[in-house]
């Protein structure tokens, strides 16, 4: 289950959105065994995210969660997606875009847990 969480300190419209959105559950696959069914993507715009002890630039922070993948298969590739999308989307630089990464051996869904 991949679960990215979208931080920014500017505004992103619903067509900014979408647009990501639909990106992302194109190109998830990168990442082995991994569609858009069991895709969560949560966005939080207009934070106040400091980076490098500015908050004027626009920044983006991207946590990415993924059950599943002890290997890390297909991160470098998924980054630089995520780098380039944010970057023709939003207009960041991408020396201010981060992706985090945390490992998920267990999730829930439906009143039932996967994993170990």
């Amino acid at each position: 289950m991949p679960f990215i969480t979208s931080k920014t300190n500017i505004e992103v419209t619903s067509v900014q959105e979408n647009e990501i959105k639909s990106s992302i559950a194109d190109f998830i696959g990168t990442i082995p065994g991994k569609t858009e069914n069991f895709l969560f993507i949560d966005f939080q715009n207009n934070g106040h995210l400091y980076f490098r002890g500015d908050s004027q630039s626009p920044i983006a922070f991207l946590g990415v969660t993924i059950f599943n993948n002890e290997s890390h298969a297909g991160y470098d590739e998924f980054t630089k997606k995520l780098t380039d999308l944010y970057q023709e989307v939003l207009g960041i630089d991408p020396h201010n875009i981060i992706v985090n990464y945390a490992d998920s051996t267990i999730f829930g869904l439906d009143g039932k847990n996967f994993g170990s």
